[in-house]
């Protein structure tokens, strides 16, 4: 059984994995898991040592498989599409991307915070988001309103929901790929 994160233990503080009854079902779901599954699968040294830590699973018992591109991100775009989908844009020139769902544990703002530290220190960064506005958790507003508190609003874009093959260009054209794992 795979376990994917235990943020309701280690972020209790977000609602998005924590509120009403969604710590109990994480907590019965990991709790049984831990407990009666032959291979438990994590996606990293650090999520196999929080299910060590938290549960007190034999290490032996979890196997790391770490995230994979998904299959359907196409690998080579052709540059003419590429280039008519930066035009279309207006997409930001030499641009961090981070394609994450807009709650608060994904740890935007932190994000945005740094830009501004970096543009205070001279160092201009261009950042892309993707992500549904839709849902109870969504933090846009919040973002959208530190990006202009830290000045580095037209350092940002934000696409919202992206189809397969925009997604595709996205990747490509980045710079890197943004994936904060702290929200320290």
């Amino acid at each position: 059984m795979p376990i994917h994160d235990l943020q309701h233990r280690l972020n209790p503080q977000f609602p998005e994995v924590s509120s009403g009854t969604i710590w109990a079902q994480r907590e019965y779901l990991y709790s049984r898991i831990t407990k009666h599954a032959s291979k438990i699968l994590v996606d990293s040294k650090i999520g196999k040592e929080d299910v060590v830590n938290i549960y007190r699973v034999d290490p032996s018992k979890i196997l790391i498989l770490p995230f994979l591109p998904p299959n359907y991100l196409e690998k080579n775009t052709d540059e003419k599409i590429k280039q008519d989908f930066v035009q279309k844009h207006r997409l930001l020139k030499d641009f961090l991307f981070y394609p994450a769902q807009l709650w608060p544990h994904k740890n935007h703002l932190n994000i945005i915070k740094a830009l501004g530290i970096l543009k205070r220190q001279g160092l201009i960064v261009n950042l892309v988001l993707t992500g549904s506005k839709k849902g109870k958790w969504n933090t846009h507003d919040a973002i959208m309103h530190e990006a202009e508190k830290q000045e580095v609003i037209n350092q940002l874009q934000y696409f919202g929901y992206v189809d397969n093959r925009e997604i595709s260009i996205l990747y490509q054209l980045a710079k890197a790929l943004l994936m904060p794992t702290s929200i320290s």
